[in-house]
């Protein structure tokens, strides 16, 4: 038969087409699970960023002493 060479990042082997298929699926699944998991954190870290600032706004004051720091 046909000999073919494929290069790429991440690889499933098989000498079979139709076994690859589900293998192939499942990878793509988990790399979207990933993905959207990586997202997820990322906005929740955006969040908390956000939610810190607002919590340092309300107070009016220099609370986490950064302007302390500044004038040294």
């Amino acid at each position: 038969g046909h000999v073919v060479r494929v290069a790429c990042r991440e690889a499933i082997v098989s000498d079979d087409l139709a076994s690859l298929r589900p293998g192939v699926a499942e990878a793509r699944k988990e790399a979207l699970d990933e993905s959207r998991r990586a997202r997820a954190q990322g906005v929740k870290l955006y969040a908390q960023a956000v939610r810190r600032l607002m919590h340092e706004l309300a107070a009016g004051g220099d609370t986490l002493g950064l302007q302390a720091d500044a004038d040294k």
